[in-house]
C-alpha cells in the first residue's frame, strides 16, 4: 500500500543495514468488497525490427505478467481479508557461442591452425623432455583414451567453419514465477488490533547451456533452479493512553534453492569408466568438470549442484510514548538465523588439460589441451565430497532507546543508541575447522578443548545515532547525521 525510504540517518530503531532502509505496509482490507485484475503482455510479434538484422526473424521475447487482488470484510467493522496473486511467464531466445572441436580434431587430426598457428603434437608416451612427434600431426584413433572417447560424443558438431567460435546455440531461455499473499485483520476493541500476512513464492528457471546436454558456462545462473519461499508476518498493536503505544511483530522467512547441474544416468565411475570417484557423497551423478583450455568445457562450472535452505524468525518490540515536543521510543529486536547448505564445488572432480604432456618441453608452438585430453593426459585434478549439510545456526539481540525532539517548528534533534548483541554462530554437528595464526595448526570446534563458536561474543557494540534538520527556509532543509552499525560479516570462518 504504501513504503517508506530511510536514506539519511536512519533512527535507532532501525539496525543490521550498510544503506538504506525500506519500510513497507501492505494493503489491508475494508468493509467494502473490491478487487482488481491485471494483465501485461510482451510479443516479439509488436516489437521493430533490428534495422541492421536484416533477412533475420525476430527473436523470441514473449513475457506475460498477470494477476489480481481482492480485499472484503469477513464479519464487518471486526474482521479483513486481504488476498493478491501474481504469476509470471517469460521466455526470451537466447544466443550462445562456443569452441567446439572440428571434424578432423574429432578423429585425432591436428592440422589446422589453432590461434594462427599449427601446433606440432607430439607423443607423451616418447619421454619426459625428448619426446617424438605423432606422424601427420595425427594421433591414432587407437590412442584415444576410452574415457576421453565416450566423452568426445557429448560436444555437438560445429554449426561454423575454423577452429574458434565454431558453434552456435539457439534455444529458449524460460522463467515463470508465481506469488500469492492472505492477510488478516483484526479489531480486537477500541485500543487494540492485530494482523498476519502469509505469503509464497515460487519461481522455475532455465537457462540456455552452451551445450545441448547442459554442459558449458552460463551467464548468470549457473544452472537449472527451482526457487521456493515462504513468508509469515504479524503485529499486535495496542494502545493504552492517546500517547502511550507498544506494537509486538513476529515474523518469519524461509527460502529454498534447489539448482542441478549436467548430470549422468549413474555414477560418474560407472558411467564413465573413471576409477576412484566415490559414488558415496551428495550428487553422485553429476558430470565431472572437463576443463579443456581454449574449448568450451564438459561439465557444469563449479557450486552448480546446490540444495539450500535460509530462514528467519524474529520477535520485535517496540513501546512508544509523546509527550510534549518528544516522541521517545525504545524496543528490542530478536532473530534467530539458519543456513541449511549442500553445495560442494566439484562434487564427482574436475579434470584439468593444457598442452603439458602433448607438447616438446622448452619449444613454443607445441601441444594442444585437445590433444591431452584424447590421450586422457590430466594436468590436474581436484574434487569435493560433501555428505552431509552444513547447518550454520545464528543468533542476535538489539535493544534501541531513541528520541525526536522538536526543538521549534523549524529544528528537530534525533538522538538514539542501539545495543547489538550478535552471539557467534555454530554448526549444528561441529562441522567447522579454524587456522589458528599462533600455532599454525587447524583447531576442529567441539573438539580438544576447542570451544563451538570460531569467535567470541563482544558486549561493547553500542551505536549512537544522531540527527538535526533545519528549514532554513520555506523551500530549503538542510540535515545532517551520524550512525554507527553493527553487522556480523560472515557466520563462520571456514567450513569443511
Amino acid at each position: 500500500q504504501e513504503f517508506k525510504l530511510e536514506t539519511n540517518s536512519p533512527p535507532a530503531e532501525f539496525g543490521r543495514f550498510n544503506g538504506g532502509v525500506v519500510n513497507l505496509t501492505t494493503k489491508a482490507g475494508s468493509n467494502t468488497v473490491a478487487g482488481t485484475l491485471f494483465d501485461f503482455a510482451r510479443h516479439e510479434a509488436l516489437n521493430a525490427k533490428n534495422a541492421f538484422a536484416t533477412g533475420l526473424a525476430k527473436p523470441k521475447y514473449r513475457r506475460q505478467q498477470f494477476g489480481g487482488v481482492v480485499g472484503g470484510p469477513l464479519k464487518r467493522d471486526h474482521t479483513f481479508f486481504f488476498g493478491d496473486y501474481q504469476g509470471q511467464r517469460q521466455t526470451i531466445a537466447r544466443t550462445v557461442i562456443s569452441t567446439v572441436p572440428t571434424l578432423l580434431q574429432r578423429q585425432g587430426v591436428f592440422t589446422e591452425a589453432i590461434g594462427g598457428r599449427v601446433p606440432a603434437i607430439y607423443d607423451p608416451a616418447t619421454g619426459t623432455t625428448a619426446r617424438q612427434p605423432f606422424a601427420n600431426n595425427t594421433i591414432p584413433i587407437a590412442r584415444f583414451d576410452p574415457v576421453a572417447k565416450a566423452l568426445l560424443e557429448r560436444y555437438p558438431l560445429p554449426t561454423g567453419a575454423g577452429t574458434a567460435n565454431n558453434y552456435r546455440r539457439l534455444d529458449d531461455e524460460t522463467q515463470d514465477q508465481d506469488q500469492f499473499t492472505l492477510r488478516l485483520d483484526q479489531r480486537l476493541g477500541d485500543g487494540d488490533q492485530a494482523f498476519a500476512r502469509l505469503t509464497h513464492f515460487r519461481e522455475t528457471f532455465l537457462p540456455v547451456t552452451p551445450l545441448p546436454e547442459g554442459s558449458g558456462v552460463t551467464s548468470g545462473t549457473l544452472g537449472p533452479q527451482k526457487t521456493s519461499t515462504w513468508s509469515f508476518a504479524s503485529a499486535w498493536q495496542r494502545a493504552f493512553t492517546g500517547t502511550l503505544f507498544n506494537e509486538v511483530r513476529l515474523g518469519d522467512t524461509r527460502r529454498h534453492v534447489d539448482r542441478s547441474a549436467a548430470s549422468l544416468g549413474s555414477s560418474a565411475s560407472a558411467s564413465l569408466g573413471l576409477p576412484g570417484i566415490p559414488a558415496t557423497a551428495r550428487f553422485p551423478n553429476t558430470l565431472p568438470t572437463f576443463l579443456i583450455a581454449g574449448y568450451q568445457q564438459l561439465g557444469s562450472p563449479a557450486n552448480t549442484a546446490t540444495d539450500f535452505g535460509t530462514s528467519v524468525t524474529e520477535v520485535a518490540d517496540t513501546l512508544t510514548w509523546v509527550r510534549g515536543r518528544h516522541t521517545v521510543k525504545a524496543g528490542l529486536d530478536w532473530r534467530w538465523e539458519r543456513l541449511n547448505v549442500l553445495q560442494p564445488p566439484s562434487p564427482t572432480g574436475a579434470f584439468t588439460f593444457s598442452t603439458l604432456f602433448t607438447d616438446l618441453p622448452g619449444t613454443a608452438n607445441t601441444g594442444t589441451p585437445l590433444a591431452s585430453f584424447l590421450l586422457g593426459q590430466v594436468q590436474q585434478f581436484s574434487i569435493d565430497l560433501q555428505q552431509d549439510e552444513i547447518r550454520n545456526r545464528a543468533q542476535f539481540q538489539e535493544y534501541f532507546a531513541q528520541d525526536d525532539w522538536r526543538l521549534s517548528d523549524r529544528v528537530t534533534l534525533n538522538a538514539g543508541l542501539r545495543y547489538t548483541l550478535n552471539f557467534p554462530s555454530t554448526e549444528v554437528n561441529d562441522q567447522v575447522g579454524v587456522f589458528n595464526l599462533t600455532t599454525r595448526q587447524m583447531e576442529y570446534a567441539g573438539q580438544n578443548g576447542v570451544p563451538r563458536a570460531a569467535r567470541q561474543l563482544h558486549w561493547n557494540n553500542l551505536g549512537p545515532r544522531f540527527g538535526l534538520a533545519v528549514q532554513a527556509t520555506d523551500s530549503t532543509v538542510l540535515r545532517a547525521g551520524y550512525g554507527l552499525v553493527w553487522i556480523a560479516v560472515a557466520a563462520v570462518t571456514l567450513t569443511i
